[in-house]
C-alpha cells in the first residue's frame, strides 16, 4: 500500500557559521517573531485599527495570507477533542464564513465529514484529517495529541513518530510563518510518500495533510533540511546527549545534521579530556604525610 520515492530534499547550505553563532541566529528570529506577533495581538486586542493596517504592511500581510492563516487555526482547533464545542474552533469559523447574507469572500465552505475536514476557497480545496484518526495507537505515543498540551515539543515528537511508522519516512525541519514573515519560527514535523503523493504529519498538530497544501499553510520558508528514520535511529544516542546539554544543541541537529556532528564530536573530546584530567589527578599519591623512617 505504501511506496517511498527518494524525495529532492532541499538543505541547508553548508553552514559557514560556527555552532554558537547559528544557535543565536535561531533564538534571534524566534524572539524578533514572538515580538511581531505580540504586537499584532496587542493591537488587535485594542482595536487599534492604525497600528493594526501597519503591521499588516509591515509584515506583508494581505487579505488572502489573513484567511489562510485562519484557516491554518481552523484545522489546529479541528484535531483538538470535542472540537465542535471549541469556543475558538467555532470563532474562528464565523470569522472566515462572515455573515451568510454578505458575499462569500475567499473562503466559500467549510465541511466536516467524520474525521475530515474541507475547506472549500477561491483557490481549490483544502482538506485533511487527525493523524489520530489515521493511525489510532498514537494515543498510546502521544497522550496529549488530541489536548493543549501537545505544543512545543516538535522537534522530538516528530523523531518519536518516525521511529515508530512502520513505513520510510523523514523527519524535516524548517522556518514556518504561518501569519507573517515576521513572525517565523523553526519547526519539525513527518514527511513520507503514499500511494505516489507526498504527505505531511505534524504531531503538535494532530495533523495529517497533503505536503503542498501544508506548506501553504504553514508558510513553510526554505532551506529544509530532511532526516530519514534510518539516521534518526542510528543517531538516537547522540540526539539525547544533545537535547541533554543544551535544547539548542537538539534543535540544530534537525536544522543542520553535519554541524551537530561536529558540535558532538567536539563535545565528546572535551568529555573525554576531562575525564582523563580526572584519573590523572586521582591517581597521584600525596607523599607529604608519609611518616619518617
Amino acid at each position: 500500500m505504501f511506496s517511498f520515492i527518494n524525495l529532492p530534499a532541499v538543505r541547508i547550505k553548508k553552514s559557514k557559521l560556527t555552532h554558537n553563532e547559528l544557535i543565536n541566529l535561531f533564538e534571534t528570529k524566534e524572539n524578533e517573531g514572538k515580538k511581531w506577533e505580540t504586537s499584532f495581538f496587542n493591537a488587535l486586542y485594542n482595536e487599534d485599527m492604525d497600528r493594526i493596517n501597519m503591521l499588516l504592511k509591515e509584515g506583508g500581510i494581505t487579505n488572502k495570507s489573513l484567511a489562510m492563516y485562519y484557516i491554518d487555526l481552523l484545522l489546529a482547533y479541528f484535531t483538538e477533542k470535542d472540537y465542535d464545542n471549541n469556543i475558538n474552533y467555532l470563532l474562528v469559523r464565523k470569522i472566515l464564513l462572515g455573515d451568510k447574507e454578505e458575499k462569500k469572500g475567499f473562503v466559500q465552505s467549510i465541511d466536516v465529514d467524520g474525521e475530515i475536514i474541507k475547506v472549500e476557497t477561491k483557490d481549490g480545496l483544502i482538506s485533511a484529517t487527525k493523524i489520530s484518526a489515521i493511525y489510532p495507537n498514537v494515543k498510546k505515543l502521544f497522550p496529549e495529541i488530541e489536548g493543549k498540551n501537545r505544543y512545543g515539543y516538535c522537534h522530538d515528537f516528530s523523531k518519536r513518530l518516525a521511529k515508530n511508522l512502520n513505513v520510510p519516512c523523514r523527519v524535516a525541519t524548517g522556518y514556518v510563518a504561518p501569519l507573517s514573515r515576521k513572525a517565523q519560527c523553526l519547526h519539525s514535523w513527518v514527511e513520507y510518500n503514499r500511494e505516489g503523493e507526498n504527505w505531511v504529519l505534524d504531531v503538535t498538530r494532530n495533523l495529517f495533510i497533503k505536503r503542498d497544501l501544508y506548506y501553504k499553510l504553514r508558510g513553510v520558508k526554505y532551506p529544509v533540511y530532511k532526516i530519514s528514520k534510518e539516521t534518526l535511529m542510528a543517531d538516537t544516542e547522540m540526539i539525547s546527549y544533545l537535547f541533554d546539554h543544551e535544547v539548542w544543541s537538539g534543535k540544530v541537529y534537525f536544522a543542520n545534521r553535519p554541524l551537530a556532528i561536529r558540535w558532538y564530536n567536539h563535545l565528546m573530546r572535551e568529555e573525554k579530556r576531562r575525564n582523563k584530567e580526572v584519573e590523572s589527578s586521582s591517581s597521584i599519591v600525596d607523599h607529604s604525610q608519609e611518616p619518617e623512617k
